[in-house]
Parts: C-alpha cells; structure tokens; sequence
C-alpha cells in the first residue's frame, strides 16, 4: 500500500506536474487544457509504475520451495487462459463493449494471486495490461476511440483500476500467510510447552458421555495409555477411575459445566497395570465459538 500511494501515485504526480507545466512554459502543448495534459501524463506515469515495478519486486525475491512439474503446468494453463481471455476481449474481431473487459479481472486476479501469491498477480495483470496497451495501440478494443487522448485516458483508467485491486489482494494475502504462519508457530510452541509439563493436561466435555478434545503426551507415563487411546474410548476414563469416586468427579464435572465455576476434585485411578494413582484435577469451563461447553484442565498426580 504504501508502494501504490508513494510509488504509484505521489511521485507520477510531481513528475506529470513537472512535465505538462514545461510544456506550457514552452507553448509545446498546443490547444489542449493543463487539466487534460496533466492527468494523460500522470496516468501514464502511474500506469508504467504500477504495471513494470511489482512485477520486478516480486520476482526478486527467491522462492522458498521447489516447484514441481505439475505447479509449472497449472501455471502455464492459467497464464494461457489469462491471455487468451484477454486477447478476446481487446481483439477488433469481437465487439466487447468496455464493461465487458472488467471480466479479465475475476480470472487474472482472482485465479493468479490466490493460487500463486503476488508473484502471479503481478504476472497476470502484466499480461492483462500489455495486450490492453498493444490492442489500443493498434486501434483496436473497446478503448479505441477518435481522440487520442480520450483512449488514452480510458485505457489507463482500466490498467490502473486492476493493477491498484491486485496490488491490495495481492498485499492482504502476504499479511494473511504471515498470519497463519505466525499462529501455526505459536500453537507449536504452546504444545510443546504443554507437553513438558509433569502432569496430564487435557479439554473434556461432560454430557451423556465424556468426550476428550485433547490429551497431553504425559498421560502415557502416568497411566501407561496412549493419547489416542484415551480419546478413542469415550468409557475409559470413567472405567479408570475408582469406584468409590467415580459418582464423585462426575457430578462436580457436570455440576461446572452447567454452573461455569471451576472444577477442582481429588480422586484415585487405576493405571493400565493396576497400580492406583492419586490425582488433584483442576480445570475452568471454556465456552467455544460453537458455544460447546468444555473444561480444560490439569491432572497433577499428587
């Protein structure tokens, strides 16, 4: 964003100012308006910033994995669709009217820079731009019209109402790669830290049946079962758990998730040997985006 306002559009006007005020100064501009000069000018400039320079910037930058043929050939295909849909809409063949040719836009933006990133939206809208240029150029297209100027002024207008869309999509979906990649470290981080911790941390939901979200790598230590093994069985824990506590740490589950107030219990199990361990179980009620009501919690083996 700040390339498209300082790069694209800020400097191109310093520069048009300069250029169209030295044609009047020099009585070079003939009978056209200050007004009409400076924005051909200015769009001009804008154009060719916003159309060579990302692409440049883009490609500059190494990618960090390989591609492999079956990515090449996708590219290629969606780079040949773009083309081609771009040619048919600017050929003289056709008569496009100028709203039609914004169909480009959902193809070369939409397919390029969701599948390949900035580097595919500045490829496409390079594309895209260079045969809207060529066909206006040639005297063909929806933008060809008996003034130049005014041909001119459309076709900029076009090139750089989709180089400014692709630009943005392009920008919004770095920030939202490097926020996924930001949270998916975070979440590995948090795990291995729980999973470090000498004691079975756990997310269970009370109801007819419990139900485990998630069970830390430590239970297999402490009671000799899996992970998967535990979660797998909605019986286990309460087959584990002492008789003569089971009714117990059932009711203050239950009596937690409806009430929203901590869970805290003592209460012995048997290990998959047979052996009784003792534990304190404390936990607080989590309420999720689909209002399931959970506990996430910690079994200390006291």
């Amino acid at each position: 964003l700040r390339f498209v306002l300082f790069g694209g559009l800020v400097c191109t006007a310093v520069s048009a100012t300069i250029g169209t005020s030295s044609l009047f100064l020099t009585q070079s501009n003939g009978n056209t308006p200050f007004r009409y000069l400076w924005s051909t000018w200015w769009l001009g400039d804008m154009m060719g910033n916003l159309m060579i320079a990302p692409v440049v910037l883009a490609w500059a930058k190494k990618e960090s994995r390989p591609q492999t043929a079956l990515n090449v050939a996708e590219a290629i295909v969606v780079f040949a669709s773009i083309a081609a849909v771009s040619i048919f809409a600017f050929s003289g063949k056709f008569q496009v009217g100028v709203p039609l040719v914004y169909l480009t836009v959902p193809l070369s933006i939409c397919a390029a820079a969701f599948r390949f990133g900035q580097k595919g939206a500045t490829l496409a809208i390079l594309i895209v731009s260079t045969i809207a240029v060529l066909a206006t150029a040639l005297g063909e297209g929806p933008f060809n019209r008996p003034n130049l100027n005014e041909s001119l002024l459309l076709l900029q207008v076009f090139v750089g109402s989709i180089q400014l869309t692709a630009l943005v999509l392009g920008a919004s979906l770095i920030e939202r790669k490097s926020v996924e990649s930001a949270l998916r470290e975070s979440e590995a981080k948090s795990r291995s830290l729980v999973e470090r911790v000498p004691a079975i941390v756990y997310q269970v939901e009370f109801g007819s049946a419990v139900s485990w979200r998630y069970v830390s790598p430590r239970i297999q230590s402490i009671l000799g079962f899996t992970p998967e093994e535990w979660m797998a069985d909605s019986h286990l824990w309460s087959k584990q758990v002492h008789p003569e506590d089971r009714e117990e740490v059932q009711t203050k589950g239950m009596r937690s998730s409806l009430s929203g107030k901590p869970f805290v219990c003592e209460y012995r199990m048997f290990a998959r040997d047979g052996h009784i361990v003792w534990f304190r179980d404390e936990g607080n009620v989590i309420k999720d985006q689909r209002k399931s009501v959970f506990i996430q919690g910690i079994m200390l083996d006291i």
